[in-house]
Formats: C-alpha cells, sequence, structure tokens
C-alpha cells in the first residue's frame, strides 16, 4: 500500500498531470457561480454523512486511475492509427497534439475530434481532416443536434471525396439535406455536378476547390462551434475534454510505470 501511494502521489507531481488539473480549472473557473454553488452544497452534504463519503471517495478515486489508464490506452492505439495513415511517428504526435488543441476551443471533446479526423484523413486527406476542413465538419456538426461530430465528418468527406474523383455522393448529400444544412437547390446542384464529371463535361475538383465549395454551401453554418462552445453545454464538454485530457496524461504516467 505504501508504493502504491508513493506511485500515486509521484504522478500527481508529473508536469502533464498538472497541466490536465490546471485545465479542469480552468474549465470550473468558466463555469461560473453555478459550480461553486454545487460544489459548496457537496461539502456541506460531505460533512454531513461523514465516514460514507471519505469510502465512496476512496471507490470514486480508485475508478477515476482505472478510468485514466484505458483513456491513455484508448489514445494510444488512436494515435498508432494515425502513424499508420501519416507514415511517421512524429506526424501522428503532431496531429494528435494539434487534434486535443483543437478540441479545447470547440464544445466537442478530443477523443469525438481524433476519431472525426481520422474518418476525414482516410476519406479527404489532410486538407478535410486538419485546419480549415475540420472546423467546417465542427461548425456543421454545431449546427444541428440530431447528428454528431462523426456522422457529419462521415457525410461531409463522403460528398468530399466524390466531387473530387467524379463519383456519386448521393446518399451523403440527401442526409447533409434532411439535417438542414443544405437546400434542395445545392443538393441538385451536386446531382448535376455529378453526373457531368461521370460524362466528361465537368472538370473533377482539386481538393481546395472541393474545400472550397463546401465551405460556400455550408456557409451558414460557419462560426457556429465558437458560439455553441460559449453556452452551457459547451463548457461542460470543454470541462469533460479537460477531464480526458488529465486522465490520460495520469493515465500514461501509471501505464509506464506497470
Amino acid at each position: 500500500m505504501a508504493n502504491l501511494s508513493s506511485t500515486i502521489k509521484l504522478k500527481l507531481d508529473s508536469s502533464s498531470v498538472k497541466r490536465g488539473i490546471k485545465g479542469i480549472k480552468r474549465g470550473f473557473t468558466n463555469m461560473g457561480k453555478s459550480v461553486a454553488n454545487i460544489a459548496t452544497g457537496v461539502a456541506k452534504f460531505a460533512a454531513a454523512v461523514g465516514v460514507a463519503v471519505a469510502a465512496f471517495a476512496v471507490f470514486k478515486t480508485i475508478q477515476f486511475f482505472k478510468d485514466s489508464s484505458k483513456v491513455a490506452a484508448d489514445m494510444e492505439t488512436l494515435a498508432v492509427s494515425f502513424e499508420v495513415l501519416l507514415g511517421s511517428a512524429s506526424a501522428a504526435t503532431a496531429r494528435m497534439k494539434e487534434l486535443k488543441k483543437f478540441s479545447l476551443a470547440t464544445p466537442f471533446t478530443p477523443k469525438e475530434v481524433i476519431n472525426a479526423s481520422k474518418l476525414l484523413q482516410t476519406l479527404g486527406g489532410s486538407l478535410l481532416a486538419t485546419g480549415k476542413g475540420l472546423e467546417l465538419v465542427g461548425d456543421a456538426a454545431a449546427t444541428t443536434a440530431e447528428a454528431g461530430f462523426g456522422e457529419l465528418a462521415l457525410h461531409i468527406g463522403r460528398v468530399f471525396g466524390a466531387i473530387t474523383s467524379g463519383t456519386s455522393a448521393g446518399e451523403a448529400v440527401s442526409r447533409l439535406q434532411e439535417l438542414g444544412l443544405i437546400t434542395g437547390d445545392v443538393k441538385l446542384e451536386f446531382e448535376n455536378l455529378a453526373a457531368a464529371q461521370k460524362k466528361g463535361e465537368a472538370p473533377i475538383l482539386s481538393q481546395e476547390e472541393a474545400l472550397k465549395k463546401l465551405q460556400g454551401v455550408l456557409s451558414n453554418s460557419s462560426g457556429m462551434m465558437a458560439k455553441l462552445a460559449e453556452t452551457a453545454a459547451g463548457k461542460f464538454s470543454t470541462l469533460e475534454g479537460n477531464i480526458d485530457n488529465l486522465k490520460e496524461a495520469l493515465g500514461t504516467e501509471l501505464n509506464e510505470g506497470l
């Protein structure tokens, strides 16, 4: 038990874990007085029930460490998959760092963003999976409550792939219309483009041209991530992202010590 206690203290003192804790503190600060009031109520309740709460706290602490190991393992798996997609460990590390930073400025968790970027990488390459491309998908996902980041990544990625290869993405286009992200006229425009490209009557779009086109047809969604991030739901999601980052940092430290 003494060794476990020393190990836990050592891990909690690591720089990566401390950064995670600071992120959570910032998240709670952004949540405002409501969180402070809840915390006060919890503290009073804990004082009233005493030993039972202390035992429960120990149980939850152990569970947190177990969860941390799993989160770290999941993130390691995602990093390895990026290494395969991008061709090198250094590129995978840089991508994971970029995506985690991106997630903390959005109403989406790191895992949501990373999984979406991985899917977009397979469907449209780095241009769509990072930067303006990822922002485009995130804004679309923030616009509708009916579909998540992953689903929008799938449909937008398929449309992007279609117009850069001269194929049809009818089902994906239809779903974007169902979600209210594009109009019937835009749907018809994509259908006509696919037919013309197939006949050789319209050029196959470059990736840059395809991204620009999608930015145009989805312009009504522009900036929606930033707006959603300022809502209560968005702030809770950011806080959840900070907690996930802490779990990953702590889990990595623990797993390396096993």
